[in-house]
């Protein structure tokens, strides 16, 4: 009989790992790398669990952190084909630090905004810094900044505008409003405008002062009829003058801004603008006055003595006066006119009739005014001394 026994040596098995940064889109950072090797059903010693475990170590030192890591066996297998492989799973860990600090200024100015003081400095400017800190979140692998956190965000202080004699702030109060640290600096301009300003129209009458240059002292003012308007500055006004014709007055002189013009901008001086009056006169036709003249013819003596020896001579001259009236006062100005000024009552020439002689063969001519009185004349016809003859014939005598 015959007796074998054939022995059956252990190959060498071989124990791997494989890391993959699932932070990194599961990107493999070592892949079946020698981790140990044995015989085939042999224990797997703890040196190479410690091994194993200081590997998780160094990839945590470096800011990973561990998601998975498979078990090791705890012998090694005996396929030779295929290689024990154990996986980590990692991932980046995150750490903080202190960021950069930002600030946020806040400017208010405050500046005129029109008259001779335009575009200076009205008041001093208000400034205040709103500062915001932050915290950075890192990558702990690669260092990358993953996220800043800031600071709260802040409510500004509402800011009231000072008070600038005889101008406007166009803003009384700069409000509050929230600030974060992703804010522009803030520059508010706050403008000073002049307030309502005073146009006056003065109206003075000047009747009865001479010459042609005129100043408010000139004559006296109608200050029933003073005209007031108000406006903001540098806007344009129109005025309508007061009716002065219907008073009885006339124009002189008006300074254009009377009736048009700009408000100016100071508000510390009314602006005053003067019309130039004087009484306008009316020429008024006053009553007529007629001066008469009558010339009566009669007998004188003889058997007609007082009776009418021919037609009445009568004539009229009529005299017109025209008055100037002062319309404001309505009194008469000066004496009229009279038109016309005189008249002629021309020489008349006594009729004839036979027999009778007048006394008066003519009336003469005579200059006549509105003043002159009505004249009458009587001519006398006094009769004339006739004389009566007689004659004698002898028809027997031839």
């Amino acid at each position: 009989n015959s007796e074998h026994t054939v022995y059956y040596n252990a190959n060498q098995q071989k124990l791997t790992y494989t890391v993959i940064d699932d932070g990194d889109g599961n990107k493999v950072l070592v892949d079946q790398s020698q981790l140990a090797t044995g015989d085939s059903d042999s224990v797997i010693s703890a040196s190479v669990l410690q091994a194993y475990q200081n590997i998780i170590n160094g990839y945590q030192k470096q800011g990973y952190v561990l998601v998975s890591a498979d078990n090791l066996p705890a012998n090694f297998d005996n396929n030779d084909e295929v290689d024990q492989n154990v996986v980590i799973h990692l991932n980046h860990g995150t750490r903080q630090e202190a960021g950069a600090d930002k600030t946020v200024t806040q400017t208010i100015t405050y500046v005129y905004g029109n008259g001779p003081k335009a575009g200076q400095k009205a008041a001093d400017d208000y400034t205040k810094a709103y500062v915001f800190t932050s915290v950075n979140t890192l990558d702990a692998v690669t260092g990358e900044v993953l996220k800043t956190t800031w600071s709260p965000a802040q409510e500004t202080t509402a800011v009231t505008s000072p008070s600038v004699a005889g101008y406007v702030a166009d803003k009384a109060k700069v409000a509050s409003q929230s600030v974060s640290h992703d804010t522009n600096d803030l520059n508010e301009v706050v403008t000073y405008t002049a307030g309502d300003q005073t146009v006056k129209v003065h109206y003075i009458d000047v009747y009865g002062v001479e010459g042609d240059s005129y100043s408010p002292t000139s004559g006296t003012e109608l200050k029933e009829r003073l005209q007031t308007m108000t406006g903001e500055a540098e806007a344009s006004y129109t005025n309508t003058l007061w009716d002065y014709a219907q008073a009885g007055y006339e124009l002189v002189q008006a300074q254009p801004e009377a009736t048009a013009g700009n408000f100016d901008t100071d508000p510390s001086t009314d602006q005053n603008y003067y019309v130039y009056l004087t009484h306008a006169m009316k020429q008024v036709a006053g009553k007529p006055v007629t001066i008469t003249q009558m010339i009566n013819y009669v007998y004188g003596n003889g058997p007609r003595a007082g009776q009418k020896a021919a037609d009445s001579s009568s004539k009229a001259h009529t005299f017109t006066p025209t008055y100037t009236v002062d319309q404001v006062t309505k009194q008469n100005v000066g004496e009229p006119v009279w038109t016309p000024e005189n008249a002629e009552f021309s020489a008349v020439v006594s009729p004839t009739i036979a027999g009778y002689t007048p006394d008066k063969g003519e009336i003469e001519a005579i200059t006549i005014t509105p003043s002159s009185e009505n004249s009458e004349h009587t001519v006398y016809y006094n009769a004339n001394q006739q004389k009566l003859t007689y004659t004698v014939i002898d028809d027997g005598d031839g």
